[in-house]
């Protein structure tokens, strides 16, 4: 029996965790912060759900750690949801894979071999000759190692993620024994070198992911999960993708410590993102501290927004540049971004700023705005390439309006 799935917008996650839990019986999944949907669209929020986990697994596939949850010592590794996702499409749009074998017969149906026609003995005319015995070829598809491997990761990619797809009927297996996995893998291994068309390399590449993953894992039915804790690594790396265009180490203050007669550096501070805009006379840089947090869901709440010590290091990001950097002549500004749902066409939103009260604040970059992103829009600017251009203009815009209007420095 297919498991009931529910969705539910983070407002009503228990916790950060974003992605999907599943059970015995049931299965919930979680979106991030700001990205809402309409719980009672199945289809749309399957195709949503599906594009979380394959925007997880894209954000953080270059990160040291694994950014998949590992609950009930079952995830362990890395999680192949980028195979699982791949083997499933393809399936739906391929079938599965077969060998090839070709039949000959005199005079059937199918497509006609020349050249083995050729190789019989024509009969002459006054016009040339005629092959009285015309060979036919046809094609038949049969079985071999590859589909029974094929038929095993399929198995393991629809349980643990068929629910995001159309139910599609696949022949059952049975769970192989470590041993047998071993051996499936030295056998495509073999394959890989000796093939030259490009999809099957792919195929072999995504099964033997699955393959050694596999390896120990006995009951794919159990409760697992299938996510992020640390959401903020994502929203962190969709900012930096979409909005960086300086490089960082320009950018890392550091303390400086003198001990008797040596001098030696202390750890850098690191901005997430430096950006720059506008004409090339008139330059301005912006610092750009990517934060998941919950303020753009509840507003009322300031537990929810960025605490003295993060507005500290933005202004000490723009101390440093502004003695390093002269040539942006006071157009250094600072702004933290976070999440929430736009109701309305702007998809960025200016809504206040932080200062110091340890100084006199007279500098644009000792305020630190306020920026507001809706989250569906960020995801799809990340997922699309896009970065840069419209998206800089919009984001620069919102901070020059807020500047202007509540005349800020």
């Amino acid at each position: 029996m297919p498991r009931i799935v529910n969705y539910y917008n983070s407002i009503s996650s228990p916790d950060e965790y974003v992605g999907a839990r599943v059970y015995e019986s049931h299965i919930d999944f979680y979106f991030p912060h700001g990205y809402i949907v309409d719980v009672d669209n199945e289809l749309d929020c399957r195709d949503k759900a599906l594009n979380i986990l394959y925007l997880i697994s894209i954000a953080t596939q270059s990160e040291q750690s694994n950014a998949f949850s590992t609950s009930s010592n079952i995830r362990t590794g890395n999680y192949p949801l980028l195979s699982y996702i791949w083997l499933i499409k393809d399936y739906y749009d391929n079938g599965l894979s077969f060998s090839t074998k070709k039949n000959f017969e005199m005079n059937g149906s199918g497509r006609i071999n020349w050249p083995r026609t050729f190789k019989n003995k024509p009969l002459p005319t006054r016009g040339g000759f005629v092959y009285l015995n015309l060979i036919a070829e046809q094609k038949t598809k049969t079985s071999n190692l590859l589909s029974v491997i094929h038929n095993h990761c399929l198995n393991i990619a629809f349980s643990e993620i068929g629910w995001l797809f159309e139910n599609k009927r696949i022949k059952k297996i049975d769970t192989l024994s470590n041993s047998q996995i071993l051996f499936y893998e030295q056998y495509l291994l073999k394959e890989q070198n000796v093939t030259f068309n490009d999809h099957k390399k792919l195929l072999i590449n995504h099964l033997l992911r699955i393959l050694r993953f596999s390896i120990g894992k006995k009951d794919y039915y159990g409760r697992f999960e299938i996510g992020t804790y640390s959401f903020y690594h994502v929203w962190e790396k969709m900012i930096q993708k979409v909005y960086a265009n300086k490089p960082l180490d320009e950018f890392f203050p550091n303390a400086i410590w003198h001990i008797g007669d040596t001098i030696k550096n202390g750890s850098k501070l690191r901005p997430d993102v430096v950006m720059e805009y506008g004409p090339i006379d008139k330059k301005s840089l912006y610092i750009l501290d990517a934060k998941y947090y919950k303020f753009g869901l509840f507003r009322d709440n300031p537990d929810y927004l960025p605490g003295s010590s993060d507005v500290q290091k933005q202004i000490t990001y723009g101390d440093h540049a502004s003695l390093r950097h002269k040539e942006y002549g006071g157009r250094i500004k600072s702004a933290f971004v976070l999440p929430f749902c736009s109701d309305t066409q702007y998809n960025v939103q200016v809504v206040g700023y932080a200062e110091s009260n340890w100084r006199e604040n007279s500098e644009i970059h000792q305020h630190v705005y306020l920026v507001l992103m809706d989250t569906k829009y960020i995801i799809d600017a990340f997922m699309a390439g896009n970065h840069c251009g419209e998206y800089m203009e919009e984001i620069v815009s919102a901070i020059e309006k807020y500047q202007i209007s509540d005349n800020k420095v």
